[in-house]
């Protein structure tokens, strides 16, 4: 939909859009638990140089995956795209903690979590594309700026939190089996 155009169902956009927020909850605390997992197993593999090239790969691979990502996403609907992107991500992260649960070699878990960060890529560009739906009204789309920051923020917090009290009780691959599990519930959500 067209920003300026009118729903024909304000309604039902309105609780897609409500569920568009959960989703992106439970998409950014996975975002930030993964993170901090692969770093955490960098980390105790080679220190702090080996955390650095997982953290420098990760991003060198986010930065030219992100907009290629974001205009493949384009061509699809909103919401389709953005279940696709969940879907995906649930899948590179089920790799990666597969790899993280057998102890693989590094170069395997550094090449999983490149994949992850690529998938990541594509699910912020179709969020906000559901913006224009069924906000017709004036200040809806601040406010839904407002939330979606708002979800995101809360996420950032709750997510490496929770791994980290998972992680008091459980190895990390295990952690991240339950953080491969939140994307696929945010595609469920949506």
């Amino acid at each position: 939909m067209q920003p300026g155009i009118q729903s024909v169902n304000p309604r039902a956009d309105a609780w897609l859009l409500r569920r568009a927020l959960a989703a992106l909850f439970l998409f950014t605390a996975a975002e930030w638990s993964a993170w901090l997992l692969v770093l955490i197993r960098a980390y105790e593999a080679g220190g702090t140089a080996a955390a650095m090239v997982m953290s420098v790969a990760q991003l060198c691979v986010g930065a030219v995956a992100a907009p290629l990502g974001a205009a493949w996403m384009a061509s699809r609907e909103p919401a389709v795209a953005l279940r696709l992107s969940f879907c995906l991500q649930g899948l590179a992260l089920g790799i990666l903690a597969c790899l993280l649960s057998v102890t693989a070699s590094m170069g395997w878990i550094v090449a999983s979590a490149c994949l992850a960060t690529a998938t990541i890529t594509l699910s912020r560009p179709a969020h906000y594309r559901l913006i224009p739906r069924g906000l017709g009204r004036d200040g809806a789309c601040a406010r839904w700026n407002g939330a979606s920051a708002a979800a995101e923020g809360l996420a950032v917090v709750c997510g490496p939190l929770l791994a980290a009290m998972l992680l008091a009780r459980l190895e990390v691959g295990s952690v991240m089996i339950a953080t491969a599990l939140m994307p696929a519930a945010a595609a469920l959500v949506l």
